[in-house]
């Protein structure tokens, strides 16, 4: 299981420790793996989504923040050993049977 990096208390992207080392500044960084990583993520997920909430005044914004998310969704999937086309089917599967958050009647 790939690593995940934490630094300033912070879950974040892998190449970002060197970017602040890059910077001049020597970031503590610390790696996770188990559940520490998955509770880690899940706490992401979070934030993400919030971000996600209120990025909807400025579509720019919205996209950046829309791509946030999807590496965040993206990571326990690759931890978990799990498929982006095995979510995917199961996404039309449950459309199918429950419908989708996004149809408007009328």
């Amino acid at each position: 299981m790939a690593a995940t990096e934490v630094t300033e208390g912070k879950l974040v992207r892998d190449l970002i420790p060197e970017i602040i080392r890059k910077s001049g500044r020597h970031p503590e960084v610390r790696y996770l793996s188990g559940t520490e990583l998955v509770g880690a993520l899940v706490a992401k997920l979070c934030e993400e989504a919030r971000e996600v909430g209120e990025a909807f005044k400025d579509r720019e914004c919205l996209v950046q923040e829309l791509a946030d998310l999807t590496e965040v969704i993206s990571a326990p999937m690759s931890v978990g050993g799990v498929g982006q086309q095995e979510v995917f089917d199961v996404v039309e599967a449950k459309a199918a049977l429950r419908g989708r958050f996004t149809t408007i009647p009328g």
